[in-house]
């Protein structure tokens, strides 16, 4: 009798299960992957689709080109509900049934619960979400040199809230994109116009899970540029073009990014706990990884990284794969392969295998690893294509409302 994997998610953790599930596609299995979007998303080269250095569609790659033999059906749709001891799940009112569920579907926002964060801010979880920062930035650059010429001077703050990766990242990137708008904008050197970044950390440092000397070697990368790193800044609320913190410390913005953290994209916000297989506890055919799923048994919860979810990827299928042929599953056991952080044109920081690297050596690695995980050569090239222009040309400026 055929067997039904039902996988809900189009992200990292949903599409290289589907991916690994899909090589022993047979007339005995069956593979339905439910996802509310019909591409998959690179997140990780958000922060260059929110700074103008590669266009919206560089970044996504339609799922049924994905998996255009047919060997995994697609369902664009939003669940309504799973019902794990029937087995089956809802879109709507469209009843699907399954044999063996794997849940990732990833992660939204975390705004702690801080009043004003949500209404006040953008963040950076979504397509929607670069294109609208993207658009933001230019249109302020747009409306204050058309109104700069009745004053004597302006000063634009531009904020992002977190100081990790995501933060980082698209603070050093923001800065090469504000630097070649006002290059673009001849006047606005003229005119007073001028610019302030400000990276707010809660921590004591920026991206504490990086060795020492690669922290500070990126605080001073940073501070080269107009990036202002506020550590230790707590904050308490987020008005509109506001930021507080606890000791009542205002801040004025222009722009406001919400990078701090994420949750999963569950009604509690709390993640699902799972064996050392993988499986949701109580529940042998019903996985749940990525973003999604919490070990039980370790002590801290593996890191909400794409990285996990792809290294997850392949135990979640085998262990499926081993339950239908009846044979023992294997433990998931994660090991990094690495940290990289881009600080920028020419700069990154990063570590691979214990060894740590800075400057153009490590910006040319996180370019190369980030190219090769698009499954596509046609997207491979678009991509190479757009930073090679970019490195020679300035970004484009056109508004798209």
């Amino acid at each position: 009798m055929k067997k039904r994997i039902v996988i809900i998610g189009g992200g990292f953790g949903g599409v290289y299960t589907a991916k690994h599930l899909a090589r022993h596609a047979s007339k005995n299995l069956e593979i339905i992957l439910i996802s509310e979007r019909n591409y998959f998303l690179f997140t990780p080269l958000l922060h260059e689709v929110a700074t103008g250095s590669l266009s919206p569609t560089s970044v996504t790659e339609p799922l049924r080109e994905i998996f255009r033999k047919g060997e995994v059906k697609i369902k664009i749709s939003r669940v309504s509900e799973i019902n794990k001891d029937d087995g089956f799940v809802m879109l709507g009112s469209e009843q699907i049934k399954f044999d063996y569920l794997v849940i990732a579907t990833g992660a939204k926002i975390n705004d702690f619960g801080l009043p004003g964060v949500l209404e006040n801010t953008i963040g950076l979880k979504s397509l929607e979400d670069a294109i609208e920062i993207r658009k933001k930035v230019i249109e302020i650059y747009e409306r204050e040199l058309t109104e700069v010429v009745n004053r004597k001077e302006k000063l634009l703050n531009l904020v992002i809230i977190g100081g990790g990766p995501t933060g980082v990242e698209l603070a050093a990137e923001l800065d090469d994109f504000v630097s070649e708008i006002e290059n673009d904008y001849k006047k606005s050197k003229k005119s007073g116009l001028r610019t302030k970044i400000y990276l707010i950390n809660s921590a004591d440092e920026l991206l504490v899970q990086f060795p020492k000397s690669l922290r500070d070697e990126a605080r001073r990368v940073l501070e080269k540029k107009r990036i202002g790193i506020l550590n230790n800044f707590y904050v308490n609320k987020v008005e509109k073009g506001k930021i507080f913190n606890r000791e009542g410390e205002e801040i004025r913005a222009d722009l406001i990014v919400w990078t701090a953290g994420v949750m999963p994209n569950t009604k509690n916000g709390q993640r699902v706990l799972t064996n050392e297989k993988l499986q949701v506890l109580g529940y042998e055919k019903i996985f749940a990884m990525g973003d999604m799923g919490n070990i039980s048994k370790l002590t801290n919860p593996l890191p909400m990284l794409a990285q996990v979810a792809v290294a997850e990827a392949p135990v979640v299928a085998n262990n499926i794969l081993a339950l239908i042929n009846k044979k023992p599953l294997q433990d998931f056991d994660f090991e990094s392969k690495g940290l990289l952080v881009s600080l920028g044109k020419f700069k990154a920081v990063g570590q691979i295998s214990g060894i740590t690297i800075t400057g153009f050596l490590a910006w040319f690695i996180w370019r190369t690893i980030y190219l090769f995980k698009f499954n596509s050569w046609k997207k491979r090239f678009r991509i190479m294509f757009e930073w090679t222009i970019s490195l020679f040309s300035p970004r484009d400026i056109t508004q798209v409302k």
